[in-house]
């Protein structure tokens, strides 16, 4: 089981998040604003983006990206617009001579960022680094459900 901190409480990740809790990991959702996270973890719905689909209690939720770093895998699935400064909230948080697999949803043709893309460079943090791919680039989400 690894442990997955998805960045983004949208429709997108409390999708993700719960595709890695049906996999078998334990999740914890991101949401940048507090009375969002609350509101998730008491309502256990996505009630405006994915009404009727239940999230189950072992999912967590936070406003905090203090547990990123202890993460075996982060999934950014913050709006593009976002990205840039979700990265660099979370770089100071990647923790020394530690690697976690990384999965962004910026889009990707062929490996190299499309125009637009506001995250290059913003994932190498004070000694260590988030690894991985686009979303959109390579089929990881296969991987994620192997255990």
């Amino acid at each position: 089981m690894a442990k997955v901190m998805v960045l983004g409480a949208g429709s997108f990740g409390t999708a993700l998040a719960l595709l890695c809790h049906r996999c078998g990991h334990e999740v914890t959702v991101w949401s940048h604003r507090e009375e969002e996270a609350n509101r998730l973890r008491k309502e256990r719905e996505q009630k405006k983006l994915l009404p009727g689909v239940k999230l189950p209690q072992q999912i967590a939720f936070t406003a905090s990206l203090q547990q990123a770093g202890q993460q075996d895998l982060l999934i950014l699935a913050v709006p593009s617009f976002a990205v840039r400064q979700t990265a660099r909230q979370l770089c100071p948080l990647l923790q020394s001579n530690r690697q976690c697999g990384f999965v962004g949803t910026v889009p990707c043709r062929g490996g190299q960022p499309r125009r637009g893309d506001h995250s290059g460079g913003f994932l190498q943090g004070q000694g260590g680094s988030a690894q991985g791919a686009g979303l959109a680039d390579e089929p990881i989400l296969p991987r994620v459900c192997q255990r």
